[in-house]
């Protein structure tokens, strides 16, 4: 997969509601489609996300044709973990406070609100414009957003866009000539168990730190 197809799912993969607030307790699905790019490509990317959200805990389960990767997050330790299931072969990659502050550093965000609202899934949103640019590898990146406050989300987006208040329920990503549109199609309020959020005892798990040593 090239490396502008790579750029554009992690920002998708970790520029949405990796947090929630307090009070918040909901499953919410999103529908995913593309633009722009290979046919080879759209076959390994998601066609559908789902959020679940209680309190300052939030678990993101992404589907592809070969795997199925979760990121679970807990604002209240600044904790994100991303799990994939590959054939069986569980893995779980952890990040610290400190690997998420070091990993924010590679972008340069800025943030325009724009004069423009509208309902998605029966939600008020307000819309946002962001452009991202990747510092190291240059590479840019728009993305338009429609937020809800309404479900809560103060610390919703804390990795990649920290400045913006509430939870997004529609997103389009646009490089190039490939975009990435996220919608959210249906929003279910309901209570989890607490192994909801946590990372399965079949999981071998390593830190962002141990990772990065092992690449070098």
């Amino acid at each position: 997969m090239k490396t502008s197809v790579r750029f554009l799912l992690f920002c998708f993969l970790f520029a949405t509601n990796l947090y929630a607030q307090n009070g918040v307790s909901a499953e919410i699905f999103f529908s995913l489609s593309y633009q722009g790019f290979l046919k080879e490509d759209v076959q390994e990317m998601p066609k559908q996300v789902t959020y679940f959200v209680s309190g300052n805990n939030s678990k993101q389960v992404v589907q592809t044709s070969v795997s199925t990767m979760t990121v679970i997050a807990n604002a209240d330790s600044v904790f994100l973990a991303n799990l994939n299931d590959v054939d069986d072969d569980r893995t779980a990659l952890v990040y610290d406070r400190e690997d998420i502050e070091n990993s924010l550093s590679a972008f340069r965000i800025k943030i325009k609100k724009r004069n423009e609202t509208k309902k998605i899934s029966g939600y008020l949103c307000q819309k946002y414009d962001i452009s991202i640019t990747n510092l190291e590898s240059k590479e840019k990146m728009k993305d338009e957003v429609f937020v809800t406050e309404q479900l809560g989300g103060e610390n919703a987006n804390f990795f990649l866009y920290k400045e913006l208040k509430g939870f997004i329920l529609w997103s389009q990503k646009t490089q190039g000539n490939e975009i990435v549109t996220m919608q959210a199609k249906r929003v279910v309020k309901k209570d989890f168990p607490v192994e909801t959020f946590l990372i399965p005892e079949e999981y071998t798990i390593t830190t962002y730190k141990d990772q990065v040593k092992q690449d070098d």
